[in-house]
């Protein structure tokens, strides 16, 4: 995994939503500071970089809304 997300290029940022739409096994105190990196890349004057990084937050937000979702129903069951 590269270092300097914050310097990711789009090829990067959409190799690492892949990784999160499948849940690759990333240690959960990685996992802030890594997207922490992307989002300095909101402010590129590249637009397509933007918008992708932008994708990157909504499918790391739905992963996260899935896995609250699978914690309630096992509390529930």
């Amino acid at each position: 995994m590269r270092s300097d997300w914050g310097s990711a290029s789009l090829s990067d940022l959409i190799l690492l939503r892949k990784a999160i739409k499948e849940n690759w096994p990333v240690p959960s105190e990685r996992r802030r500071p890594l997207l922490e990196a992307v989002f300095s890349n909101l402010n590129s004057e590249n637009a397509r970089l933007v918008i992708s990084a932008c994708q990157v937050a909504l499918t790391a937000e739905e992963h996260n809304q899935k896995l609250d979702e699978l914690e309630r129903a096992e509390k529930s069951s």
